[in-house]
């Protein structure tokens, strides 16, 4: 189930009814809140700093990753963003 709103105050006037219609279970739906909260902090960050010119590519110490990875073939980057403060539900 896809669900969109703006945001504006009064959706959350409405999220128990859309709960209860969809027979979602509340408490997922509140983790899954949270981390859509979460990661819209975390980019809303990421483009702040990328406009006072830290690339994306500095935030996420990429050349440290392609280090790791070339050292050993198994290491990812989800497992390397942890590392550097950008990782959301990793």
């Amino acid at each position: 189930m896809s669900f969109v709103a703006d945001g504006a105050p009064w959706i959350w006037k409405r999220l128990d009814w859309v709960i209860a219609q969809a027979k979602l279970d509340s408490t997922r739906v509140a983790e899954v809140l949270e981390t859509a909260q979460l990661i819209w902090q975390t980019e809303r960050g990421q483009a702040h700093r990328i406009r006072a010119g830290e690339s994306l590519r500095q935030q996420t110490s990429f050349d440290d990753y392609l280090a790791s990875r070339a050292a050993d073939p198994s290491s990812t980057f989800r497992k390397h963003r942890p590392r550097t403060g950008g990782a959301v539900g990793a």
